[in-house]
């Protein structure tokens, strides 16, 4: 898949960064693998980027998750994203964050490239991942359109 972004974390000393099963590259392959490619003939030079947000929950779970940008022109690629993100939610959960040894609630920010190259059937995703920490203030800024995720907290 080319160079990937590692993980950035905007989180104080005192916290945890959550983890994924088997790591980052793990959720990146799971990714790609579950992303329900549209059925269309993409230029053979196209590219896309989706921005989306999600909350990782004191479970591991995502609780939260909604697209800011989709810029795919031709097919909605930020709901395919949401809906390969809700697929692996139902995998597997991430090792939460925690502070002070507590499991806590973390935003999660994902950027996903998308990129059609030359003599490839389908779209090729690159993700980039920043976590900030959870504050719950933020939560009644964030747009009503901020969909639960699976059953919400489980």
């Amino acid at each position: 898949m080319g160079q990937e972004t590692p993980m950035q974390y905007i989180l104080s000393d005192s916290i945890t960064m959550p983890k994924f099963p088997s790591g980052e590259n793990s959720f990146r392959k799971l990714f790609a693998h579950l992303f329900p490619y549209p059925d269309v003939d993409f230029e053979k030079d196209y590219t896309a980027r989706v921005d989306f947000l999600m909350v990782i929950n004191e479970n591991g779970h995502v609780s939260r998750l909604r697209v800011r940008k989709d810029s795919g022109a031709y097919y909605s690629l930020g709901n395919a994203s949401l809906q390969a993100v809700k697929r692996i939610d139902q995998l597997r959960a991430w090792q939460p964050a925690s502070k002070n040894g507590q499991p806590i609630k973390v935003w999660c920010n994902i950027l996903v490239h998308f990129s059609k190259l030359p003599n490839k059937p389908e779209l090729e995703p690159k993700l980039e991942f920043r976590f900030s920490e959870y504050v719950e203030k933020e939560e009644i800024k964030m747009p009503a359109n901020l969909l639960p995720c699976g059953d919400g907290g489980r």
